[in-house]
């Protein structure tokens, strides 16, 4: 019993975490830049998922807001949109996931 309680606890963050409900651009997330082709001379830090309730239900600002602060949360200055679907229902709310990558492309 008390493993299942602990098990549902789990879930319940990890879902949590999956739909970021803070959609406030942070001071850091505001300096990050979204480009369509991957940058040249850039250091790739890596994939990022990031899934979001869709544009109509959230606004486009504020998904993007997400991806911003993500990028800037991992130590990245510029993201790249690779891929972005509409899936699944959660609650009976269809939800959207972005992948991209994240790029350091400023000198310290």
């Amino acid at each position: 019993m008390r493993a299942k309680l602990i098990l549902s606890l789990f879930v319940a963050f990890l879902l949590v975490g999956c739909f970021q409900l803070n959609t406030n651009l942070t001071p850091a997330g505001a300096k990050v830049q979204i480009v369509k082709n991957k940058p040249k001379g850039c250091k790739s830090l890596g994939k990022f998922i990031t899934t979001a309730l869709p544009i109509e239900k959230l606004g486009e600002e504020k998904t993007m807001n997400v991806i911003r602060n993500t990028v800037a949360d991992e130590g990245g200055d510029t993201a790249r949109l690779k891929d972005m679907a509409q899936h699944g229902v959660f609650n009976g709310v269809e939800y959207i996931t972005y992948e991209g990558y994240a790029y350091k492309c400023k000198k310290d």
